[in-house]
């Protein structure tokens, strides 16, 4: 996905565009993707920015359309659960899940600390953790929504990115840096000062992390030794 100049299939041993996908490439060209969202790899889900929610059979593209379909117009994440469930974040209408029949809406009149979500992800447990623009991350416990933020030593008001590293182990990624949460309590990253931090991944297999940020390196962590192993230069 790019911004501003729509979607590729990029083969990687190759490193050419996958030509049998030009129908969505002309779809989509000169638009801005958001996310890009693998639906038990039978499927995509794409955010386009202003426009709405495309699903690709990578073979037919059709928009997702429904009396609530407009409000996935400003998706920032889109996530599927382990019983298919897609999870919409959206910028301004809240957490949107859809079970490719039916949209439920759920904003701050249920309980979610803002309508303005970066990003949503679920846990073991069905619980639903999204990460909010200003107010750290909320999380759906049992129909009940916690909120976790600065006063709980959350580096930003804001968490971009919500990663899995281990059982009860989530990266929180922030404009502020990055950190752990235990289900319970906010810890600080392996190095204290991670600012300017733009995204993040954890490699299972490996069992690191890198840091991206912005217009500067990417970091490499090992997670059993908590140090520092690789620094990519991305400014070149």
């Amino acid at each position: 996905g790019t911004d501003g100049s729509g979607i590729y299939a990029i083969n990687t041993v190759s490193d050419t565009i996958v030509p049998n996908h030009q129908r969505i490439y002309d779809e989509l060209k000169n638009q801005k993707i958001k996310d890009i969202e693998s639906y038990f790899d039978s499927k995509i889900y794409i955010s386009v920015s202003g426009r709405g929610i495309m699903q690709y059979n990578f073979k037919n593209p059709v928009w997702l359309e429904d009396n609530k379909a407009d409000w996935l117009a400003y998706t920032n994440d889109i996530h599927t659960d382990k019983k298919g469930n897609i999870w919409f974040s959206t910028n301004g209408n809240g957490l949107i899940k859809y079970n490719e029949k039916d949209f439920e809406i759920i904003t701050e009149e249920n309980g979610l600390s803002e309508n303005n979500l970066l990003c949503a992800t679920t846990d073991n447990y069905g619980n639903v953790w999204c990460g909010t623009t200003s107010l750290g991350v909320s999380i759906l416990l049992n129909e009940t929504f916690l909120i976790y933020n600065t006063k709980q030593n959350l580096p930003a008001s804001n968490c971009k990115q919500i990663i899995p590293i281990a059982n009860n182990l989530w990266l929180l990624c922030t404009s502020g840096g990055a950190c752990f949460f235990d289900g319970k309590n906010i810890s600080p990253f392996y190095e204290q000062k991670t600012e300017n931090v733009s995204c993040a991944d954890y490699n299972v297999i490996g069992n690191k992390i890198a840091l991206g940020h912005y217009y500067s390196t990417v970091d490499v962590y090992d997670c059993i030794t908590k140090k520092l192993i690789t620094q990519i230069q991305t400014n070149a």
